[in-house]
């Protein structure tokens, strides 16, 4: 299942550089027919910039298009609680974990690892819901526009030319 969010920004090192920044998320099941089928693996995009410089010196290094998991920590699905059992050191507690959803995981759009490129993560805290469209469910109209719209640099990542490859680069197996 790819997932994807459009923002009408990018931004590096918190300072808006482009217009127009597509977001996605690969989520990997073991078989879709299924009615509660098992995520299996998850990829999820990191914002790729032209790479920036100063005096011939390069700022940013290339990345991959989508960090990839073949496991998704507990602590990712809506739901899941941490619970702080006892004190074992200084500042260290031993956790135990409660299971929330198998199906619904926690994304957040942020700054990681650094403060240069922005990347979606999975998040240990539940946040507002966002309503699911599907490709068919788009007008024939708003199909075409995505198919069709210039957004410069970053493309939509589930139209009809990009979605093999989006689902390429994001193969984690």
């Amino acid at each position: 299942m790819v997932f994807a969010w459009y923002f009408p920004k990018s931004f590096w090192s918190f300072e808006a550089v482009d217009c127009h920044y597509w977001a996605s998320m690969v989520l990997w099941l073991d078989n879709p027919a299924l009615s509660a089928p098992k995520i299996i693996g998850a990829s999820l995009q990191q914002q790729l910039l032209k790479k920036r410089g100063f005096l011939g010196f390069m700022f940013t290094e290339p990345r991959e298009p989508y960090f990839k998991q073949t496991s998704i920590d507990i602590m990712s699905y809506v739901g899941a609680q941490r619970i702080r059992l006892n004190p074992i050191g200084y500042r260290r507690w031993s956790y135990n974990f409660t299971p929330g959803s198998n199906v619904s995981t926690r994304v957040t759009h942020t700054y990681w690892n650094s403060f240069e490129y922005l990347a979606l993560h999975f998040s240990e805290t539940d946040g507002q819901f966002q309503d699911l469209i599907m490709w068919e469910q788009l007008t024939d109209e708003a199909r075409s526009a995505l198919n069709s719209a210039d957004f410069g640099e970053s493309k939509v990542p589930f139209n009809d030319e990009n979605i093999e490859e989006t689902l390429e680069l994001a193969w984690p197996f």
